[in-house]
């Protein structure tokens, strides 16, 4: 049996961190919520996340997330698994983009197939 989406999105962020990149959550879910589900799958979220943004408004704007770390838009990329309400505006904005599956997707392969160079 191989690793599950959420498996993969881990060891993909666990990659990331192992290559020096920064790694934020920009939800528009509950910032309690997630560290919580971290917790109960055995995941510290300050070791795999370097910061939390709560978005609630629609389409998700990145505009904190460059004012904050004082970063150009073509040094962050943004994941996620709605065009319209997580790319779009990070994509007119000039940030990278990568639209992935939702944890229930058919392919539980995806975060795999991603080269982080």
């Amino acid at each position: 049996v191989g690793l599950s989406l959420r498996e993969y999105a881990l060891d993909f962020i666990r990659q990331s961190k192992e290559r020096g990149l920064m790694v934020v959550s920009f939800s528009d879910a509950n910032p309690s919520k997630i560290i919580n589900d971290f917790q109960r799958n055995g995941e510290v979220f300050e070791s795999l996340f370097d910061g939390l943004f709560e978005q609630k408004d629609r389409p998700k704007d990145p505009q904190r997330i460059l004012t904050k770390y004082e970063i150009r838009p073509q040094e962050l990329l943004v994941i996620g698994d709605n065009e319209e309400v997580d790319l779009s505006l990070a994509r007119r904005r000039g940030c990278h983009t990568i639209l992935a599956p939702g944890y229930s997707a058919a392919d539980p392969d995806f975060f795999r197939k991603i080269t982080i160079s």
